[in-house]
């Protein structure tokens, strides 16, 4: 027999459980419930879908540092070389055929190639007036005069000359009067004085004895300028100094190129999510580093002036009696750098065509050059067209095309011997073959062919820009070492350029024209000390890049490694001469690009929305339950609105709206992925199937969830017709948005930089890519928001013509279930109207039934009240409440009679009411302040991950970081001390706003061959260990395996100290390496070398086989 449902009888305590009629519901109940149950299986998938995207705090989905992160940084080192010094906010289209890499990030590590011509192009390109001022504002007092500058004069009026020469006078006043960093002025007016002072100043300093000493006798000028120049400081704006240079006709300030040291660069860009929020990712961070210094003979920095000067005791300033180069006791400033030939003091060989065709030594000005905008925009032209071609090129011809390596020579240059092309190199003996250009790294010690690797893309560029004037057999005859190799690889080029359609570029024959024009004015070319032999009259041959057409090919292709940062192009201007010289391929920098920069704090909220669902899961289960219990007895209609009223009262609108949020975020975030093929990669945009952007549109209406429950105060009755009708237009609305306009990733050049020491170092903050759109937030805010407003309208509206239901009396037990559940009347004597409802309905909206003994009770979970009923049957499948009528205007409360009067007591007097709730008011008053004090004292202590107070980097991170650095050298392992123990303590002061961590350059090397050379550790380290670099890992093997059975040392001795004394260290197996490395990425690398040096012969036993499939 079917259970009947019982109603209890309660004002909000007591009741009688009253028989109620069979409803005839089940198979609907049955089929709501079913549909419940696939919109919490929904909710589930919608967690394993937006797992990935909360994994990283930027909402990438499946970001991964050694991919995403990787492609995205050599894209932009790339694509940075092209961006012009000056130049504003670039755009850059990361979904471009273009913007791919030929690798494939398949790594655990993965670097980045950084260009050495980088930071030069940026330090030595001409700065502005207010990028030179503000940061030779924060100039170092002691590197002053150590500024790669050649001084003409000593301010801006051009009053006091200090050129070494009167040509190089001359110079400057024909060429570098626009440039301040040729005027002394534009330094000393932007120092601190006192400091300067304190390094160069008094009356033994440097720049009193050479500069200032003369100036005080040349009253008033003299004394008048000095004064003016060391207040300009505090007396100027930054603003104040732009417009004193430019009243002075100085626009820019440059330095000059030379090879002292590689300047140091900090490089970085940005990601920035859906939330606004960015994340800074490094590019590229190279430290400063002493190199050659080959160019000291063209010129060595003020500082060497000033010191020279300063110990012979004379000035600097030409119209000085005692200037240095002046009779009667001149400093030979040239004769000091040795290049004259000893014996008769005469220079000789390439020293005296140097100064022939340059001029003399320790007066040449270098001047960076850079890359005509011209030339930049006609490579992005022919990369977007390569590319495009690439794109359609489904035979794979362009990527047939090898690199290939040509050494080139001039028909000019016929029947000589040579003898370098570096004009700092000028004892270089004489060789056969042109030797290599001038490079940042030569230290001529040694001579090297000039020789030019033609990859696929400066072959197709050189072909392009020539186009039909390209005569392969002329051009090919200048390489007389493999002229046939150079035949071979020009005639595919032409061939496969043709086929792909890039051999007919008319859009770009204005463009080459004007580049070519351009190029050729510069006179761009390559140089050689060259002689007919025997007599070796030594002599410089010029050779510029575009000038003749059977060289053109291969000027193009040095013009193309130009952009690409690969080259440099640098000015020599001598007092006899000009040559603007093209370098050698200068050899990139690796840097690691895996390195993990985006956290993980988001991974909170993915949390939140377990918690969520999973409390929604568990009630909906527990609905199940009692549905069964009471066989599907119940309205259908109320399960219906589960999902409205369970989400609201068992987890709460707060989190609700996060959970609407993520889904919001998840439409606001682009879907990126890298497409690669076996040698290129490249971002490609991934849309969401329809199912899935149906999926997370659903989701993203949790919003109007969360403002029906708030409206329904004002909605009514009206509320249950206005929430699905909001909840399906704003759904709709969604789908469609994200169908037709996803969120595109948008990546922008922006960079803003900033100099340590003017030439010594730049940072940089290059850039941005929005894999997110805060825009979209609140766009998708507002859809819902008005789907939200349409649907409360159109069921106003509706409601007008609609009959109006009896009115209801309030159900305030029932919250926010009130407009939405359905429930019966019943009779009643009383002045009470009673209803029922199901109890699957109460355990939605928080009124749990439960039995305890002999009494039935409901647990209110919003009030967290238990109300007693009186005794019930078990088996009741419904609760009938007491509502009060309209007439009653106060809920009626049955209160017990107390046991015995209460007594009058002195706590009822109103003096004593009022004091306790003047105290009441005042503990109020004090725990909001509380609450305050509480939070401003929380940013001390939770300004950090650490939750440690007053922690900074120049203060706490420096001492600690130093004193951890030491006690590591002093071989201090598995100590526990507390950090205020007065033996820890540093030397010095930590309250800086720079700081800098000591340690040992050594370390690294002391710990590889100490600590880190247990097996364990070796083990552990090789199984992290990229497997294309296992062949540089620096060890000298003895054999393949570890029984001995195949050798590999190099000599017979050596096998013997192997034998005698190796036998027992790892590092000389090959076995050791290769058993602990991912195989077939290590072929993928070096699996033709490998097998040709290791494999074939171990192929020939079936010991070896046996070996080798192990």
């Amino acid at each position: 027999m079917r259970a009947n449902r019982v109603r209890a009888a309660s004002s909000l305590s007591d009741g009688v459980l009253v028989p109620l009629n069979p409803s005839p519901n089940h198979l609907h109940a049955a089929v709501a419930g079913l549909y419940i149950g696939l919109s919490l299986l929904a909710s589930t998938l919608y967690l394993h879908l937006v797992d990935p995207v909360f994994s990283n705090d930027i909402l990438w989905i499946n970001y991964s540092p050694n991919r995403d992160q990787a492609l995205l940084i050599d894209l932009f080192n790339r694509g940075l070389v092209t961006v012009e010094s000056n130049a504003s906010t670039v755009a850059f289209d990361l979904l471009a055929p273009s913007a791919s890499m030929d690798k494939s990030y398949v790594t655990e590590s993965t670097t980045t190639e950084v260009s050495p011509t980088y930071a030069r192009r940026l330090i030595l390109a001409p700065l502005s007036p207010l990028f030179a001022i503000t940061n030779l504002r924060r100039l170092s007092p002691t590197w002053v005069f150590n500024m790669y500058s050649q001084y003409c004069w000593l301010d801006f009026g051009h009053v006091w000359e200090m050129a070494h020469t009167d040509a190089r006078q001359a110079r400057c006043d024909a060429r570098y009067s626009a440039n301040a960093a040729v005027a002394m002025e534009s330094i000393l007016r932007n120092q601190v004085w006192a400091d300067f002072e304190l390094n160069y100043g008094g009356d033994s300093g440097s720049f009193r004895i050479t500069v200032q000493v003369y100036l005080e006798s040349m009253v008033p000028q003299g004394p008048a300028w000095l004064a003016a120049t060391s207040t300009a400081l505090t007396t100027f704006s930054i603003d104040q100094e732009v417009a004193y240079w430019e009243a002075n006709n100085v626009t820019y300030f440059q330095l000059q190129w030379h090879n002292q040291y590689q300047v140091g660069i900090a490089d970085t860009f940005q990601i920035q999510n859906a939330l606004g929020l960015v994340q800074a990712i490094t590019l590229k961070k190279l430290a400063k580093t002493d190199e050659i210094w080959t160019s000291t003979n063209l010129f060595w920095t003020e500082y060497f002036d000033q010191a020279l000067a300063f110990t012979y005791n004379q000035s600097l300033i030409r119209s000085a009696p005692n200037y240095w180069t002046k009779p009667p006791n001149p400093y030979d400033l040239e004769g000091g750098a040795g290049l004259f030939d000893v014996g008769t003091g005469d220079y000789i060989n390439q020293a005296r065509v140097f100064r022939a065709v340059i001029g003399p030594f320790m007066s040449v000005d270098l001047f960076y050059i850079q890359v005509p905008v011209e030339l930049t925009q006609l490579y992005m032209a022919f990369q977007s067209m390569l590319f495009g071609a690439w794109s359609e090129d489904h035979s794979g011809l362009l990527e047939s095309i090898p690199s290939v390596n040509m050494q080139p020579m001039p028909a000019t240059w016929q029947g000589q011997v040579f003898g370098g092309g570096n004009p700092m190199c000028i004892f270089q003996p004489a060789t056969p073959y042109v030797q290599q250009l001038f490079s940042f790294y030569d230290a001529c010690g040694v001579t090297v062919p000039f020789s030019l690797t033609l990859t696929m893309y400066s072959s197709v560029f050189a072909a392009v820009m020539i186009s039909s004037a390209l005569d392969v057999h002329t051009t090919c005859q200048l390489v007389a070492t493999n002229s046939r190799e150079c035949l071979v690889h020009v005639k595919n080029v032409v061939q496969v350029a043709s086929t792909v359609g890039l051999l007919r570029p008319q859009t770009l024959q204005l463009s080459i024209l004007k580049t070519h024009t351009l190029v050729a004015s510069l006179d761009i070319s390559i140089v050689q000390f060259a002689a007919v032999a025997p007599v070796l009259n030594w002599t410089m041959l010029t050779q510029p890049l575009l000038h003749d057409t059977s060289f053109a090919f291969f000027g193009w292709a040095l013009l193309y490694d130009w952009v690409q940062g690969d080259r440099e192009v640098v000015s020599f201007q001598g007092d006899a001469g000009t040559l603007v010289l093209i370098s050698d391929t200068q050899p990139t920098i690796s840097y690691p690009s895996s390195t993990k920069y985006i956290g993980a704090s988001l991974w909170i909220i993915f949390w939140l929305m377990i918690y969520a669902t999973a409390i929604l899961c568990a009630v909906y289960c527990f609905c199940c339950l009692w549905l069964v219990h009471i066989r599907f007895d119940m309205e259908a209609i109320n399960l219906i609105w589960f999902n409205h009223l369970a989400s609201s009262i068992w987890v709460g609108r707060p989190l609700l709206y996060v959970r609407g949020m993520t889904a919001i975020l998840v439409l606001s975030s682009s879907q990126l992925e890298i497409a690669s093929t076996s040698t290129r990669s490249q971002f490609v945009f991934s849309p969401r199937s329809l199912f899935l952007t149906m999926l997370v549109a659903g989701e993203a209406t949790w919003i109007v969830y969360v403002i029906a429950d708030c409206c329904t105060i004002a909605t009514g009755r009206s509320t249950r017709a206005n929430a699905v009708l909001s909840l399906i237009l704003g759904w709709l609305t969604l789908v469609v948005l994200e169908r037709t306009n996803p969120v595109l990733p948008i990546a922008t050049f922006d960079r803003s930089c900033s100099t340590v020491n003017m030439d010594q170092a730049i940072r940089c903050a290059s850039g941005l890519v929005q894999i997110g759109n805060p825009t979209r937030i609140v766009v998708i805010v507002i859809l819902l928001g008005s789907a939200f407003l349409l649907g409360t309208l159109v069921t106003q509206v509706f409601s007008r013509w609609a009959r109006r239901p009896l009115p209801t009396p309030p159900r305030h037990l029932l919250g926010v279930g009130d407009v939405y559940l359905t429930t019966h009347d019943t009779a009643s004597s009383s002045l009470e109207s009673m209803w029922v409802m199901d109890k699957v309905s109460c355990i939605m909206i928080g009124l749990v039934p439960f039995h305890w003994r002999t009494r039935s009770y409901i647990f209110d979970v919003k009030l967290w009240l238990i109300h007693k009923h009186m005794t019930s049957t078990s088996h009741a499948s419904g609760v009938t409440f007491a509502s009060q009528g309209r007439h009653r205007r106060n809920l009626v409360v049955h209160v017990l009679p107390p046991s015995m009067p209460p007594k009058a007591s002195l706590w009822q007097h109103p003096s004593i009411q009022c004091l306790k709730s003047t105290l009441g008011v005042a503990y109020v008053i004090v725990s909001i302040v509380g609450s305050v004090s509480y939070l401003k004292l929380s940013r001390v202590n939770l300004a950090n991950d650490m939750l440690w107070a007053n922690f900074n980097m120049t203060g706490a991170h420096a001492f600690f970081a130093n004193w951890l650095n030491q006690e590591l050298l002093l071989g201090v392992h598995n100590a526990t001390m507390q950090l205020t123990q007065e033996t820890i303590n540093m030397d010095g002061t930590f309250d800086a706003t720079n700081a800098v961590v000591q340690f040992a350059a050594n370390y690294g090397a002391q710990m590889q061959h100490t600590d880190l050379a247990t097996v364990e550790a070796s083990v552990a380290g090789l199984r992290v260990t990229d497997p294309c670099l296992v062949p540089w890992i620096f060890t000298q093997y003895c054999f393949v395996d570890f029984n001995r059975r195949w050798e590999l040392a190099n000599s017979a001795t050596r096998l013997r100290r192997c034998q005698q004394h190796m036998t027992t260290n790892g590092a000389v197996y090959l076995e050791s390496m290769l058993r602990n490395i991912d195989f077939s990425v290590f072929q993928t690398c070096w699996g033709h070398a490998f097998d040709v040096a290791v494999g074939q012969e171990l192929s020939r036993s079936d010991a070896g086989q046996a070996w080798m499939k192990n």
